[in-house]
């Protein structure tokens, strides 16, 4: 059986094995998407005014019927499951980043102090290849677009939390190539956050390099 995998993170994409799916509508990838990260049964009425909020609402449904299919049809397992005029996404039908990242916040939170915290951490930075659904906008759903800035903000300060403690078990294990890679990530994902910035001249200083932190 194919192994079906999303990535919402960076660019969004959907591989069976290790091809790319083609051919996606635009509003098909963000149906995706949103029962990803939503992850329960949705409405079919909340999901056809969320995707096509200027439409009637039988145009609407007739839509969202056409983006279904073209999941059913175009992805293998079948990952989303239809019931009682509720739509989900079946967990055991395909991988996505964003649900694994979820999955290892939670641990970190349970078990804050757990040994396997370090390679937890790691995992977590890994799985952020970029921003979530990097350059994807939907122009004629404003709601959508409000839902997708507010979770790009709370994986972003999620995903800070965590390449902040990775940074400084680099720099206390010495591992002045990774810190300082981890330290300018920080800087990447708030500019503006000075501590970040202070954090990167210490290293850079502390490893030997004055120079390069003092510019």
């Amino acid at each position: 059986m194919s192994e079906l995998r999303a990535t919402l993170f960076g660019t969004p994409e959907i591989r069976s094995d290790s091809d790319l799916v083609t051919g996606l509508r635009h509003k098909t990838i963000a149906l995706f998407a949103y029962l990803a990260v939503e992850c329960r049964p949705i409405g079919r009425d909340t999901l056809a005014t969320l995707l096509w909020p200027h439409s009637g609402q039988s145009r609407a449904r007739a839509n969202l019927r056409s983006c279904i299919f073209q999941i059913s049809d175009k992805l293998r397992p079948v990952p989303i499951t239809s019931r009682n005029d509720f739509v989900e996404l079946n967990p055991n039908a395909c991988r996505v980043d964003v649900c694994e990242f979820r999955s290892l916040i939670s641990h970190l939170k349970a078990e804050p102090d757990t040994s396997h915290k370090e390679g937890m951490l790691r995992a977590i930075e890994q799985l952020c290849r970029g921003c979530f659904m990097e350059g994807f906008t939907l122009p004629d759903c404003p709601d959508f677009d409000t839902w997708e800035f507010l979770n790009e903000e709370l994986f972003r300060r999620q995903l800070t939390a965590v390449v902040h403690d990775l940074t400084r078990i680099s720099a206390s294990q010495q591992d002045w190539a990774e810190a300082l890679r981890l330290g300018r990530r920080l800087i990447e994902l708030d500019p503006l956050e000075e501590s970040s910035h202070r954090l990167v001249m210490q290293i850079l200083a502390t490893s030997g390099q004055p120079t390069a932190a003092i510019r």
